[in-house]
């Protein structure tokens, strides 16, 4: 949980160590937004009135994108490979 996310953050952020993983193992991504009107942005001086989220690339949008870099050993690759 990060309370005061800076849009400028968005990097690519590495395990220093790996993280094991295997075929039966599930990922599961949750991003929960607060859209009250006690946490409405603060634009030019202005605080924004209630509105609905769409999704879209903008700060004021819904963004919930995740991705993931899966590494493994070449011999393991190569001996499930046809």
């Amino acid at each position: 949980e990060v309370p005061d996310w800076d849009y400028n953050w968005q990097l690519d952020y590495l395990f220093q160590d790996g993280v094991p993983y295997t075929a039966e193992d599930t990922l599961h991504l949750e991003c929960d937004y607060d859209n009250t009107a006690t946490n409405q942005p603060v634009v030019n001086g202005v605080k924004h009135q209630v509105a609905p989220i769409t999704f879209g690339e903008s700060t004021l949008n819904e963004m919930c994108e995740h991705y993931l870099w899966l590494r493994f050993k070449y011999a393991d690759f190569k001996a499930a490979a046809p």
